[in-house]
């Protein structure tokens, strides 16, 4: 970790470089699924399949070093909600929803104004509580694993699609045990600040 706040130091003084800021406003499509622990109070979740869209807002931070090379950082936020069942001895419920933050780094390598992106993700669940009900789990989790991309760039506009696939199962309380977390979206970017040099510039042809 400590590497990776050096590297995002030291890579900006380089004058071959171009360093951005973006703000991001997208969509998140996440498959929650129980995969284990029967008990005497047991959660299922109705919402099991690429249904459950949320509105995500982020920061990207954006280092391009070459026409064809850029290393992107973003953080994000999103609530999510879940319709949700369950059988306990004094009350049911609606379903279950949670603060969902994401730290992201990825590589892309751009084929002119188009490019594919492969990087790491951690995912932080907070607040977890019963949908309409006064009583939560109040659970916190972390959630590694890799994510997948694509998208395109134009002007200061920068749209990505992804593909989020977690690598463990999730252990959220005595009863419930989530399968790896997987999640699509699609997010537009746009590059508020830019410093440095400009890359994949049009280039006047040589007659």
């Amino acid at each position: 970790m400590k590497f990776l706040l050096i590297l995002f130091v030291i890579i900006p003084l380089v004058s071959y470089t171009q360093f951005s800021i973006s703000p991001v406003l997208g969509i998140d499509f996440m498959r929650l699924q129980r995969t284990g622990y029967d008990g005497p109070e047991t959660i299922t979740i109705l919402d099991n399949g690429f249904t459950n869209g949320s509105k995500v807002l982020g920061l990207e931070i954006g280092y391009r070093l070459s026409d064809e090379i850029k290393i992107s950082s973003n953080a994000s936020y999103t609530n999510k909600q879940f319709s949700a069942t369950r059988e306990a001895n004094f009350f049911d419920i609606k379903g279950i929803k949670f603060d969902y933050f994401t730290s992201e780094m990825n590589v892309r390598y751009f084929f002119s104004k188009v490019y594919v992106s492969a990087g790491f993700e951690i995912g932080f669940i907070r607040n977890m509580q019963h949908k309409y009900q006064t009583a939560g789990l109040k659970h916190e989790a972390n959630i590694k694993g890799f994510v997948f991309g694509t998208g395109i760039h134009f002007n200061r506009f920068n749209i990505n699609a992804y593909y989020f696939a977690g690598l463990h199962d999730v252990d959220i309380d005595k009863y419930i045990l989530l399968a790896p977390v997987k999640s699509i979206g699609v997010y537009v970017a746009y590059e508020l600040i830019t410093t440095g040099r400009s890359y994949n510039k049009a280039k006047c042809p040589r007659f």
